[in-house]
């Protein structure tokens, strides 16, 4: 070997160590100062959680019944929660089946994963006015299509005598836009044969593209830099330039879906003479410089049907200081903050309806 490619072998050796190094020391930096959710964090977390409640594509969300489970964290020890169910599955201590109920129906951003029962807005919205049950039917992973399954099921099963309120806590896009995994055709079949699987929910993964990303999805460099820089560079793009053309495509596709589920919903409570309300909770404050189109056509929608709505976007935009005041900064579900402001808002609305 000559001494100019004994040079450039030995070059390239050098740049692989020292980005191996760099890599490494990437990984600890990041771990230790800002610690991302990767998907060696969410196996790690999902032991415990398995005792509270099982979910997947052919069936809805099953949360046990008569749960005391203590001191629930994650690896990061980011937050500590207890949870307690009733009866019926409910996140709460104790239901009378008897007494006037307003029940809430939405998924983890409801059910208030990372915070303990009395911490989640449900709970506090009842400590307001103890004469009405609010019930929080909260199921993490859920999406639209399973609480139109859950409200039959509610209706039919009749644990419930005195439902005086149906609230439905919309998270767009979150479970009801991208991630609403369709029900098995078996389990009822008017709520899926209109449903769009969705490719990010449902997709096999199998390409060799697929298996990179899921490889690289261990990395804290690369959880990083796709979760924390990539989106702040998009949505600073995305200020400055007009989305209204893409949006409307995306919602032309999407959003009949979306409706049909929602007139579903509301057609539901209103067969059982049921007053229904809608909220709709924002995710990050990233959709804050620019609601999304969603968000408007969600409105027109609730207004066609003659049915309230209550959008926490605005509110929550204009109090909202750093990331950590509504939601964890790692794992991004609300925090106890988020749930009281939620909590007051709603009940700044006048939405809420417990007397016949």
């Amino acid at each position: 070997m000559n001494s100019r490619k004994k040079k450039i072998l030995q070059g390239l050796i050098l740049f692989f160590i020292t980005g191996v190094l760099g890599f490494i020391f990437l990984e600890f930096l990041i771990f230790k100062v800002a610690p991302q959710k990767t998907i060696y964090y969410d196996k790690i977390n999902t032991a415990p959680n398995e005792k509270l409640y099982r979910y997947g594509v052919e069936k809805p969300v099953e949360i046990r019944p008569n749960l005391r489970l203590e001191n629930i964290t994650d690896l990061y020890k980011e937050y500590t929660m207890s949870i307690t169910t009733d009866q019926f599955g409910f996140r709460r201590e104790k239901t009378a089946p008897e007494k006037p109920s307003v029940v809430i129906i939405g998924d983890s951003m409801t059910f208030g994963f990372t915070v303990s029962n009395e911490e989640a807005y449900p709970s506090i919205l009842e400590a307001e006015d103890a004469s009405c049950q609010i019930i929080n039917a909260g199921k993490p992973g859920a999406g639209l299509n399973h609480y139109a399954y859950y409200l039959k099921q509610m209706f039919k099963k009749n644990d419930l005598k005195n439902i005086r309120q149906v609230i439905v806590a919309l998270n767009m896009p979150g479970n009801d836009w991208y991630e609403m995994p369709s029900l098995n055709p078996k389990i009822d079949p008017e709520l899926t044969q209109f449903l769009r699987n969705s490719p990010r929910a449902l997709a096999p993964q199998k390409s060799v593209r697929q298996k990179i990303k899921r490889l690289l999805s261990y990395s804290q460099t690369y959880t990083f830099l796709r979760q924390v820089v990539a989106p702040r560079i998009k949505h600073s793009v995305l200020r400055r330039i007009n989305t209204a053309p893409a949006e409307e495509k995306e919602y032309g596709e999407i959003g009949p879906h979306v409706e049909r589920l929602l007139s579903t919903i509301i057609s539901l409570a209103k067969e059982k003479n049921i007053p229904i309300a809608f909220v709709f909770l924002p995710e990050r404050p990233h959709y804050f410089p620019k609601p999304p189109l969603y968000v408007k056509n969600l409105q027109k929608f609730m207004e066609k049907k003659g049915v309230p709505f209550v959008d926490l976007l605005p509110p929550m935009e204009k109090a909202y200081t750093k990331t950590s005041d509504f939601w964890h900064p790692i794992e991004g579900h609300y925090n106890e903050s988020g749930h009281a402001f939620i909590a007051k808002e709603i009940q700044k609305s006048g939405i809420i309806h417990c007397e016949k």
